[in-house]
């Protein structure tokens, strides 16, 4: 089943020892959920419990959660009942900064096979997981957010500030921008004011670089922090720009820290990967699924050393700016 879907759960048909429907004293039904965490609903006292009918009951669970769901029923009193089923919800995006680019369903329908056909659910996974830690290694780029809840963190960068501009991972949502001369000490991070700086590409929901405009009144401290207040100010007053001293280049590319509070990735699910690097990984799995030993061994490693195809190549290094969105396969 699908992570959201509603699975009605069921309980028909409760007989006594004389084959009459026939309801318990009290009902009981368990829900673990694939964390291990347990809910419990009784009857007649929850209104969860749904009682049409003598002898037959009913729940609707929503599988919010990718894994193992247990319902357990219990009754008690005039008659005696106990049923367990399970669920298993397919996760549809996996957690992690290697996670999947693409779901299980989206590549059994590019490669046109069913569920019950090999490769198995298991092994595809692997496969999926292992082609999208190797498509992220060769672009270097940041797809998924590794935070729960697509939530915002803080990572830091070695900057610069000769270069004026900043690479950083994939992100959005900037929240705040700050600066240290001494990135160790935790305290020493002071904050860059909005109108100091802009996040690039320029009205892109995902940007991957920061560009400082007035680089003298940075919030940080240090040795050439002065020299750099010059260099700009006579850069933008029209003159000629000073030339760096090696030594304050120096010390300030080996000392100033920026770090950077975001949404990190272009979402928090497959649905949010860019087409391009989706459609990328489709083709390596279908070039791998051509090769049926592949699929087939014993030896599930056998994809690990096959090298990345050059289409796939190409498809990734001539078309990284592709905006994210669900890939029609």
């Amino acid at each position: 089943m699908k992570r959201g879907q509603i699975a009605h759960i069921t309980l028909s048909e409760v007989k006594n020892e004389a084959g009459d429907l026939t309801d318990p004293t009290k009902l009981t039904l368990e829900i673990e959920q694939p964390s291990g965490e347990v809910t419990v609903f009784t009857w007649p006292e929850d209104a969860e419990i749904k009682h049409p009918s003598t002898g037959n009951f009913s729940y609707n669970l929503n599988l919010a959660e990718s894994g193992i769901w247990e319902a357990r029923w219990f009754g008690t009193g005039a008659v005696q009942v106990a049923e367990t089923v399970q669920y298993e919800v397919e996760p549809d995006a996996f957690e992690g900064p290697n996670g999947a680019l693409v779901t299980l369903t989206e590549a059994r329908t590019y490669l046109g096979v069913g569920e019950s056909d090999k490769p198995t659910g298991p092994f595809l996974r692997q496969v999926i997981l292992g082609l999208s830690a190797r498509i992220v290694q060769h672009t270097g780029r940041t797809y998924l957010n590794p935070n729960a809840e697509d939530a915002s963190s803080a990572r830091q960068f070695l900057f610069d500030p000769a270069e004026r501009v900043l690479r950083i991972d994939d992100c959005r949502d900037i929240e705040t921008v700050e600066v240290s001369a001494t990135p160790q000490d935790d305290k020493s991070w002071d904050a860059v004011e909005t109108e100091l700086w802009v996040a690039e590409p320029l009205g892109k929901e995902v940007v991957d670089r920061l560009r400082f405009l007035q680089a003298p009144e940075l919030p940080a401290t240090g040795a050439g922090w002065s020299a750099l207040g010059l260099h700009a100010s006579i850069g933008t007053a029209g003159g000629e720009q000073t030339l760096w001293p090696h030594q304050v280049r120096t010390e300030l590319s080996t000392r100033v820290g920026v770090q950077v509070a975001a949404k990190w990735g272009y979402g928090p699910t497959c649905n949010d990967v860019p087409a391009n690097a989706k459609l990328a990984l489709l083709m390596w799995l279908q070039n791998i699924h051509k090769r049926d030993k592949a699929f087939f061994s014993d030896q599930a490693k056998v994809w690990a050393k096959m090298g990345m195809p050059e289409d796939v190549r190409e498809l990734l290094d001539g078309e990284g700016s592709l905006e994210p969105g669900v890939l029609a396969v």
